[in-house]
This record gives structure tokens, C-alpha cells and sequence, in this order.
């Protein structure tokens, strides 16, 4: 079944692909987008300041206080996307040139 959407509230949608190291999120994302006549696509992982890429590698697991600055980045980078796709003036009807595609892991800091 497929829900009629309304643009008047969110006119860009981000579709958010989460899951564990090496489970395929790039894949899908990117497949995804493609299908979604071509979505902007953004790998998540890439938006992670140097300092938590080096834990990261450490294999040190990463805290609320490390996440709060890339969640802001990716919000950022989001934000930027749609304002492009906003400039565009896609017409309504191509659903895929209002949506955005965001891959990212998903580990808890207990992992």
C-alpha cells in the first residue's frame, strides 16, 4: 500500500540507512538513491571529526559527547542537500528529486 505524502510540512525527506560495520549500508544507500532517480547520497561515516576517526581505529568506543558534534554535522550536511534540492524547483511529482539518502553505522557505546 503506498501513503499519499504531503511536501507542505517536510518538502525533503531523508531516508536513513543505520546497521553494523560491514552489513552492506554503502551498497544499499547508493542502490537506493539511484533508484530514487538519482537522490543525493551521503555517507555519514565520512562526516566524523579526526578525533573520533583515531579513537575509532583504537577501537575506543565512542560517548555522547563524541556523537553530539557529528550528529550536528550530519543534520548540517542534510540541511545543505535539501536547500539544494529546494533551488532546483524539482516539480512534486519526481518523488526522488526530494529525497535524500544517509548511510551511517549504528553502534551502541557499549559495543
Amino acid at each position: 500500500m503506498r501513503v499519499q505524502e504531503s511536501f507542505s510540512v517536510y518538502p525533503v525527506r531523508a531516508v536513513i540507512v543505520m546497521g553494523v560495520s560491514g552489513c552492506g549500508k554503502t551498497t544499499i544507500g547508493q542502490d537506493l538513491a539511484a533508484r530514487l532517480n538519482n537522490a543525493p547520497f551521503i555517507d555519514a561515516d565520512t562526516l566524523h571529526p579526526p578525533s573520533n576517526v583515531a579513537k575509532m581505529a583504537d577501537g575506543i568506543p565512542l560517548g555522547d559527547a563524541d556523537r553530539w558534534p557529528w550528529l550536528h554535522s550530519v543534520r548540517q550536511e542534510i540541511a545543505d542537500q535539501a536547500n539544494l534540492l529546494l533551488a532546483a524547483k524539482k516539480s512534486r511529482e519526481e518523488e526522488g528529486s526530494r529525497r535524500i539518502v544517509v548511510e551511517s553505522s549504528a553502534k551502541s557505546p557499549d559495543e
